[in-house]
């Protein structure tokens, strides 16, 4: 339903996230309530996470990429810190969530700032610019390393002992060599 609205409303000239946001409203609890969002919690998080590696992984330009390499990577690290850094503030002190609550709250939303604009400029096709490879490289790296310290984060509170720690790090990089694999390999 997602792919088929997304690809309606792309037809008449409009995003095509607007139509799969509109798949979640039809098929969710606004309307004809089919799909809890626990039912699919860890497949989104899971498919954001997949769809903005391999968005990046497919349409960015290296070349480019590499020349700017210092520079979006700054950016990048910088953007995410900041973010991270007035969640949890904001969390803490405006909702007043406990310090693990407003620590995960950070994490959740600060890893999707980006990749909200760098998914509006690849489903516009702007994702070709100079501005819109810069936006997509921040989003990759910021999607990348905000995954990874979540993971560690997690890790490091619910691990009894470090082997625990050291488990959670080899599925991270069996996660990332099998994402690699599937789009070097399978998407031909």
């Amino acid at each position: 339903v997602s792919k088929i609205l997304g690809e309606l409303f792309e037809r008449v000239g409009m995003s095509s996230i607007l139509g799969e946001f509109g798949a979640g409203l039809i098929l969710g609890v606004s309307f004809l309530n089919l799909i809890q969002p626990t039912d699919v919690e860890q497949f989104a998080f899971m498919g954001v996470i997949l769809l903005m590696f391999l968005a990046g992984y497919e349409e960015t330009n290296l070349k480019f990429l590499i020349d700017r390499q210092k520079k979006i990577s700054i950016i990048s690290i910088t953007t995410l810190l900041i973010t991270l850094s007035l969640l949890f503030i904001i969390g803490k002190f405006y909702f007043e969530f406990s310090l693990i609550e407003s620590f995960f709250f950070a994490f959740i939303f600060s890893m999707t700032d980006v990749a909200v604009g760098a998914n509006m400029l690849l489903s516009t096709r702007s994702i070709e610019t100079d501005v819109g490879q810069s936006l997509l490289g921040i989003s990759v790296i910021d999607t990348v390393v905000g995954l990874i310290l979540l993971a560690l984060s997690v890790a490091f509170l619910s691990a009894s002992n470090m082997s625990e720690v050291g488990f959670t790090l080899g599925k991270m990089l069996l996660f990332f060599v099998l994402t690699i694999f599937i789009a070097k390999y399978l998407t031909k």
